[in-house]
């Protein structure tokens, strides 16, 4: 599989179930995935969503764009597996 990606240490606890580290921009050289919109006539998922991910034991979280909704995530009615959609970032 090729990803891009690296592994992150430096997570810190912030509450129960949610952790948080830091990413200095210096690590993304043409572009911060992270801030980069997923954009494309292709794309109608009805919220925004942006290039960057982060997984979880090879599972992509879902992403929020409330924080609320970090520290009280509900299932999505609407995912192919509502049981992990509850692991949003």
């Amino acid at each position: 599989m090729i990803t891009g990606a690296e592994p992150l240490s430096g997570w810190t606890k912030v509450h129960a179930g949610v952790w948080k580290a830091r990413v200095q921009n210096a690590v993304f050289t043409d572009r911060n995935p992270y801030t980069t919109l997923v954009s494309g006539d292709w794309f109608d998922a009805g919220h925004v969503a942006h290039l960057g991910d982060v997984y979880l034991n090879g599972k992509s979280l879902y992403e929020v764009t409330d924080k609320s909704e970090v520290y009280s995530p509900k299932p999505s009615a609407v995912s192919w597996d509502p049981d992990f959609s509850v692991y949003v970032r």
